[in-house]
């Protein structure tokens, strides 16, 4: 969540840099667009698709939108960016609490839900302010590299991650 509300949020800064204002805010509204088309999609692919590979896909997609907004050098490479992470954003909204009510029972999903929440809203905190540390300390390519980074370790943490105790073992 560091990555993407990071990437967000310093999207209109970045394009604006590389162009301007009104191709700044078309980054924006091409970023909202392709997240709620992608979702919709993303919603129903999951009816036939494994949760840990689609959200594996998501991460990958994420990086690469986080990577052409960062190198961006044209207008052209920064809404298309835009709107590739914006593909992976609606997306990863949506998948941590899918993935939570399949790992855990109704039973503990309150609990779960409650502290994985806390978490992203620290990731949702942190993203912006590191990302425009690295922007005051470097530039706008470290920054998203960083945002980069931090999606390639979510990453690796979900395609390590154990698929938990079977269900019959966990207890209220």
């Amino acid at each position: 969540m560091g990555a993407q509300v990071g990437g967000i949020a310093h999207i209109y800064s970045r394009v604006e840099g590389v162009s301007d204002f009104a191709t700044a805010a078309l980054a924006v509204q091409v970023l909202s667009v392709c997240s709620i088309c992608g979702r919709f999609i993303g919603g129903i692919a999951l009816l036939w698709l494994p949760l840990r590979g689609f959200t594996l896909v998501m991460l990958v997609i994420q990086m690469v939108g986080l990577g052409c907004i960062g190198y961006a050098s044209t207008p052209v490479m920064a809404i298309v960016g835009a709107g590739i992470l914006g593909l992976s954003v609606g997306n990863l909204l949506m998948l941590q609490p899918l993935w939570l009510a399949d790992a855990f029972p109704g039973s503990q999903y309150p609990r779960v839900f409650a502290l994985a929440h806390a978490l992203s809203v620290f990731g949702v905190a942190c993203g912006p302010f590191f990302m425009g540390l690295a922007f005051d300390t470097a530039n706008y390519l470290v920054a998203y590299a960083g945002a980069m980074i931090m999606s390639m370790f979510a990453w690796v943490i979900i395609a390590f991650a154990g698929s938990g105790p079977p269900r019959n073992e966990l207890r209220v």
